[in-house]
């Protein structure tokens, strides 16, 4: 598990998370951070996490089989300020969330596929409760939930 508290411009980059009992990569309290190009795989919480931050960006990742345990995402931004969200491959876990009072979100090209991780209720990506978003071009392929994308204010 990687885990950054109340930190500023830190740049997550190239690393490999497995079988984390926990969260893969956890971000809480911090400002102006990047999560590129990791591969997180079969963790317990969400693969990737974006808490109470701002200006945050989450690009170029695969996350497998993300937050088997949990009721909870694969990659998962709550109460965060300006995110950006692009271009990440998920998949065989439960999508992509960006909820919980964030605002300024961009959520664009990313892939999420095999989404659900044996819950009907599960979305591929989902953007509910926010302020100020922008979803563009993203594939969604067949998956265990009932709605590909969904948002709601």
């Amino acid at each position: 598990m990687i885990w950054i508290q109340d930190l500023s411009y830190i740049k997550i980059s190239g690393l490999r998370v497995i079988n984390s009992v926990n969260t893969g990569i956890d971000v809480e309290n911090c400002s102006h951070i990047t999560i590129e190009k990791n591969y997180v795989d079969s963790t317990y919480s969400p693969g990737i996490k974006a808490y109470a931050s701002n200006n945050v960006t989450v690009e170029g990742n695969e996350v497998v089989f993300g937050c088997i345990g949990l009721d909870e995402e694969s990659i998962s931004i709550s109460m965060t300020d300006i995110v950006e969200v692009k271009n990440n491959r998920v998949h065989d876990g439960v999508g992509i969330d960006v909820k919980n009072g964030s605002s300024n979100a961009i959520v664009t090209r990313n892939e999420v596929y095999n989404s659900g991780n044996g819950s009907t209720s599960r979305l591929g990506i989902n953007m509910s409760t926010i302020s100020t978003y922008l979803i563009i071009s993203h594939m969604i392929t067949p998956m265990v939930s009932r709605w590909p994308l969904r948002t709601e204010a």
